[in-house]
């Protein structure tokens, strides 16, 4: 059965999935890099993470898992 493409045609055809996997990696982290260059900051989360973050650490040091020395 003759397909009608020279080995060269063929061989470049054949390359095409892996080339596509490639270029859609490269497309992903390109867009993660700019992503995470142009980070957005917000004050408000900012704050409630800070929150958190304490009540997380008083919560581990009443159950022991931390000394009020380690959390600062």
């Amino acid at each position: 059965m003759q397909s009608g493409l020279g080995e060269a045609e063929l061989q470049a055809v054949q390359l095409l999935p892996l080339w596509a996997l490639v270029s859609f990696g490269l497309y992903s982290i390109a867009v993660i890099g700019w992503s995470l260059a142009h980070f957005p900051t917000c004050s408000k989360d900012a704050e409630i993470l800070q929150g958190e973050m304490k009540e997380a650490q008083s919560e581990l040091c009443a159950r022991g898992v931390l000394s009020a020395e380690e959390i600062e």
